[in-house]
C-alpha cells in the first residue's frame, strides 16, 4: 500500500474517526470490513452503505466522489486482500473498480465472485495504521465481506517467469475440476494463450484435490492488467468463480 504523507493534525482537522471495523478478528485475519457497523471511512468521499442481506455497497455514478477508504492497520505478515462480490449494478458511462492504483483495475466489465490478490508492500511499520483506499467508478457493487489476512482460503494465483506462466489454485475444500481464463483488465477482453482460451489445471494429489496447477505460454499484450478466472466444479462449499491476477516474478 501506498503510505500517506498526510498527518494525524490533518485527519483531526477533517473530521476522521478510527473505525470499528474487525481488527485481527482470528489469527488469520488483519482486519475486516462486513458492513455490520461501518464506521471511520473518510468524510467526503465513497463511502459504503450496509445491505440487509449482509455485507456493504459502494455506489458510484455522475459527478459523486470516486475514491475512498478508511485508515487500516499495516502489516507485510498479511499480504492478501481479498473481497467476495455478490451482485454489480453497471450505472451509464465509463466503469471501473481499483486498487493501489493501477496494481488492480476491472474497467467496464466487473464479475461477481471471490477476488484475491497480493497486495503492494508496505513500508509502514506493522501495527501502524496507512491509507486503504479502494476507487469506484460508474456501479453499484455488492461486497459479502473485504478484509487483508495471511492467505485467503480460496485463491488462484498465476506467474510470469522465464517465459511462461504457472497457475496455482488453493481450496478450502477438495473439488473435481479446475479450469483457469485469462481477461485483459482494461474492458474484460478474453485472452487466448495456447491454442484455447481454457487452461485445465490439474490436481496435485488426486486422493486430496485441493491445490491444482497448470502452466500456459505467456498471453498477448494487454492494456490493462492481466485477470485470471478460475472456475471450481464439483466443490460441496465452493459455487462462485475465483478471480486474481498476473504478477510478474523476477
Amino acid at each position: 500500500m501506498k503510505k500517506s504523507i498526510t498527518t494525524a493534525l490533518c485527519l483531526l482537522a477533517a473530521g476522521f474517526l478510527f473505525g470499528e471495523y474487525h481488527e485481527n478478528p482470528d489469527q488469520n485475519t488483519l482486519w475486516s470490513e462486513d458492513g455490520k457497523e461501518i464506521k471511520g471511512w473518510m468524510k467526503g468521499g465513497l463511502t459504503p452503505e450496509s445491505v440487509p442481506e449482509n455485507g456493504f455497497v459502494l455506489d458510484q455514478s455522475g459527478k459523486q466522489p470516486h475514491g475512498g477508504g478508511f485508515y487500516a492497520l499495516a502489516s507485510n505478515d498479511y499480504p492478501w486482500l481479498t473481497f467476495e462480490i455478490t451482485k454489480v449494478e453497471r450505472h451509464n458511462g465509463y466503469r471501473q473498480l481499483s486498487f493501489f492504483g493501477k496494481d488492480f483495475s476491472v474497467v467496464t466489465d466487473l464479475q461477481p465472485g471471490i477476488y484475491a490478490f497480493r497486495m503492494p508492500e508496505t513500508k509502514t511499520a506493522s501495527g501502524k495504521r496507512e491509507y486503504f483506499r479502494v476507487d469506484v467508478y460508474g456501479m453499484k457493487i455488492f461486497f459479502r465481506y473485504m478484509k487483508a489476512v495471511k492467505a485467503p482460503e480460496n485463491s488462484i494465483t498465476a506467474e510470469l517467469k522465464d517465459g511462461k506462466v504457472t497457475y496455482k489454485a488453493k481450496l478450502k475444500n477438495p473439488a473435481e475440476d479446475v479450469s483457469v481464463y485469462l481477461f485483459d483488465g482494461y474492458g474484460m477482453r478474453q485472452l487466448t494463450p495456447a491454442e484455447s482460451n481454457k487452461i485445465q489445471l490439474r490436481p496435485e494429489d488426486k486422493k486430496n484435490p485441493v491445490v491444482w496447477v497448470g502452466e500456459s505460454p505467456v498471453p498477448e499484450k494487454t492494456k490493462g492488467v492481466v485477470i485470471v478466472k478460475a472456475s471450481v466444479l464439483g466443490s460441496d462449499t465452493l459455487t462462485v468463480p475465483l478471480w486474481g491476477k498476473l504478477d510478474k516474478v523476477k
